[in-house]
């Protein structure tokens, strides 16, 4: 196929350079129209988007000549990302960049009750909730991302309460009486898939807002108590724990030593037939979230 050749003399000088410029942006098959055009009358070009045309009207020795010529647009091209946020108040438009985390959002902290059985006191939580993921960044500090991760709870019961299971149920009642020393514990090991949504409100000062999937795939404990000078352990297994749990948290600080984050866990840890209802505010330190 022939290259396309516009020889546009003197005024057509202009249109030649509007016409680079503009297929540029564009991709089509190449042309098979050769034009040479000696002093046209007039010019037009029109754009809707899409489509380029240009419209020659009269030459030097013809005035009733007409030349016509379209370049269309790739239509199977991928446009930009375009993203509206209240919080910004503009349009994203810039590509997102991908890059991959490791050792995201490592974090510990103290876990508060409510909604609880008055036995549950305050206790613990760490992890990483983003061994490796994937971040997506856009411009004007705006990132979406997503991980899977791993954590672990210590959830601690008051002084002079036991633990044990009877059909199937988690019981935690008093300790016998003359027991002293009497302490329960139950430990929660979960595998989590975050997602997250991150802004940067002034140069490293950033919040992120998570909606977190926990996977509970152990739930163990032990009670303790000494009657008699004699040490009682019972072990405990075969809880009946709610495999899927979520998580929602809130994270501000600074992007580049780490931040404060609250995470509530509105759903109970067990159904009301297999052991107490539990539901949980956690406080704690963030780094790298």
């Amino acid at each position: 196929m022939k290259s396309l050749i516009i020889n546009i003399r003197r005024t057509a000088l202009i249109f030649a350079s509007l016409l680079g410029a503009t297929a540029g942006a564009y991709a089509s098959e190449p042309a098979d129209t050769v034009a040479s055009i000696d002093n046209p009358s007039r010019i037009t070009i029109t754009d809707d988007g899409t489509t380029t045309t240009v419209h020659v009207s009269g030459e030097e020795n013809n005035p009733d000549y007409n030349f016509l010529y379209s370049v269309c647009a790739d239509t199977s091209s991928v446009s930009n990302l375009s993203i509206s946020l209240p919080i910004i108040g503009e349009k994203l438009s810039a590509p997102a960049s991908r890059s991959v985390t490791f050792l995201s959002d490592i974090h510990v902290g103290i876990i508060s009750p409510y909604d609880s059985p008055a036995q549950l006191r305050t206790s613990w939580e760490g992890g990483v909730s983003n061994l490796v993921g994937m971040r997506y960044s856009f411009g004007r500090g705006t990132a979406l991302g997503f991980g899977v991760g791993i954590a672990g709870r210590e959830l601690n019961f008051r002084r002079g309460r036991e633990a044990f299971v009877e059909n199937d149920r988690l019981i935690i009642a008093p300790a016998p009486a003359g027991a002293v020393d009497a302490r329960t514990h139950l430990s929660v090991s979960s595998f989590q898939i975050p997602v997250y949504f991150r802004q940067r409100i002034y140069r490293s000062l950033a919040f992120r807002l998570s909606a977190v999937l926990n996977y509970n795939f152990t739930v163990r404990g032990e009670s303790k108590y000494t009657l008699d000078g004699i040490e009682y352990t019972r072990k405990l297994k075969g809880l009946h724990q709610r495999l899927i749990t979520p998580d929602f948290v809130f994270t501000i600080g600074s992007l580049d030593f780490g931040g404060l984050y609250v995470r509530w866990s509105p759903v109970s840890l067990f159904k009301s037939a297999y052991g107490p209802e539990i539901h949980t505010l956690s406080f704690g330190l963030s780094i790298s979230f």
